[in-house]
């Protein structure tokens, strides 16, 4: 958990590209790809939203479901 909390930081101090959605807020390095995805759970049909940016040998992926 200190990795994780350490990642987020060091992130929070080199971002330059804020990626707001009306589910969340995040600061990256740079700006994104973003896709989507067809999920089906059981009887619900969601939509995986992936954000994903590389840099070298370092990704950076945020994701969420919606319905």
């Amino acid at each position: 958990m200190k990795t994780l909390l350490a990642v987020i930081l060091l992130m929070a101090l080199q971002s330059s590209y804020k990626l707001e959605t009306k589910e969340f807020e995040i600061n990256l390095p740079a700006e994104p790809t973003y896709r989507t995805q067809a999920v089906n759970v059981g009887s619900a049909d969601l939509t995986l939203h992936l954000y994903i940016l590389e840099q070298g040998t370092t990704y950076y992926i945020v994701s969420h479901l919606s319905l």
